[in-house]
């Protein structure tokens, strides 16, 4: 997204390339803290980095809606 945001590639087709990427990272990490029987303590810091991901989507999701002119 950041590429994206720099080069002013604001489309719904980064949205959804975006979002299908943080959604497999969410799903991996499900998958991953599910095996963690060491309960590692790198887990907390990975989970809020996948926040700050989806907020991130989410603050480049309104760029491009308002890009098309769909949001002010």
């Amino acid at each position: 997204m950041e590429s994206e945001t720099q080069e002013e590639d604001f489309t719904f087709h980064e949205v959804e390339e975006n979002e299908a990427d943080l959604i497999k990272l969410k799903r991996w990490f499900r998958k991953i803290m599910k095996r963690d029987f060491f309960q590692c303590s790198k887990a907390s810091l990975v989970k809020s980095q996948l926040d700050r991901c989806e907020i991130r989507l989410t603050e480049f999701t309104n760029q491009v809606y308002r890009s098309e002119g769909q949001i002010e």
